[in-house]
């Protein structure tokens, strides 16, 4: 009769489990990023990509968007497990740009919401990138949908580590 408690208990548990983060993503969320957390102190090979990045990226000029002009982007990343968050700003215009990014051994995806100044969501995109053996570089794309010229722009990154 235990034995057949504990078995109950550990399949009601699973259950319980499995149901909890379908129904509450946000917990979900806290698991993955508790274990990976976890998992990512285990392996020493793994890069911790916390630290100051810097990239460059070509967008249409907002006051002439048939003009391609290049801006900087300096980036705080805080990476935790497969997880990374992170905000930057432009050099140019002072935009603030939300990261939300996952990690799958030596790549990165996911999204940025660009912040206005009240603080509401105005616009956002896509970011991969692939990180050299180094951890001191990344390379990739960027995409977005550009609300002066209309259109899905994208372009290619680097992104280098300042510190």
């Amino acid at each position: 009769m235990d034995l057949l408690c504990i078995t109950m208990g550990i399949l009601g548990g699973i259950l319980g489990g499995l149901i909890a983060s379908y129904v509450f993503p946000t917990f979900r969320e806290i698991v993955d990023s508790v274990l990976s957390f976890v998992s990512h102190g285990w392996d020493p090979n793994r890069c911790n990509l916390s630290a100051t990045w810097e990239y460059e990226f070509s967008e249409p000029d907002p006051k002439n968007p048939g003009v391609t002009r290049k801006d900087r982007d300096k980036v705080k990343i805080n990476h935790v497990g497969n997880f990374i968050w992170a905000t930057g700003e432009t050099q140019k215009d002072k935009r603030t740009f939300n990261y939300r990014l996952r990690v799958v051994q030596n790549l990165i995806f996911g999204t940025y919401k660009k912040v206005a100044k009240k603080g509401v969501t105005s616009g956002t995109g896509v970011v991969q990138l692939a990180v050299n053996p180094n951890c001191d570089r990344m390379v990739g794309y960027t995409t977005w949908m550009d609300s002066d010229s209309n259109q899905i722009e994208s372009c290619e990154v680097e992104w280098n580590r300042l510190n």
